[in-house]
């Protein structure tokens, strides 16, 4: 089996603070690749099947949070964030006449393959806002000056995953 994986990704931010408001706005890009493959011998019949693939993914994010001192004891937080995930993926089997044990992956020592995509290229999309509230409060209780009160609700998400389809 083989395995080989690649990604890159940046970010931008821009900080905020005032006297205030405190937060920030930014930016996220991802490329990312992600293939593999092994071979599976079958029997005494001297052929060997490989099955393999390749992910493609790219993603992009705008997201803005900031956090707002109503009073000394009273801030309120909220952020927004959207992302977009595209997956691409390539599915692809081949068959190993001749000398079963050798292997596609490995040395075939001059055995017979040929390859083909079990499937077209699934492309799939994904695109979600997300988002986040909160508020914290400080009370003054005279006896406990790191008492902090606060409720907070979020929304998340996950870019969908996807695996090569296998043969039928």
């Amino acid at each position: 089996a083989y395995y080989k994986d690649h990604q890159w990704t940046q970010e931008v931010q821009l900080l905020v603070e005032a006297e205030r408001l405190q937060g920030v706005i930014g930016g996220f890009y991802l490329n990312g690749s992600a293939e593999g493959a092994f071979d599976t011998v079958i029997g005494n019949a001297n052929l060997t099947t490989y099955t393999g693939g390749k992910v493609d993914t790219r993603s992009i994010a705008f997201f803005g949070d900031f956090s707002y001192d109503v009073t000394e004891q009273l801030k309120v937080s909220a952020g927004l964030r959207w992302t977009k995930d595209k997956k691409t993926t390539t599915p692809v089997q081949s068959q190993l006449l001749l000398g079963g044990g050798g292997g596609t992956i490995g040395t075939s020592g001059g055995n017979v393959s040929f390859g083909y995509p079990t499937d077209p290229d699934v492309v799939q999309n994904w695109s979600e806002p997300t988002g986040r509230i909160v508020i914290d409060w400080k009370p003054d209780l005279g006896f406990a000056d790191q008492t902090l009160i606060y409720a907070s609700a979020s929304r998340g998400y996950k870019g969908g995953g996807t695996n090569p389809p296998r043969p039928n």
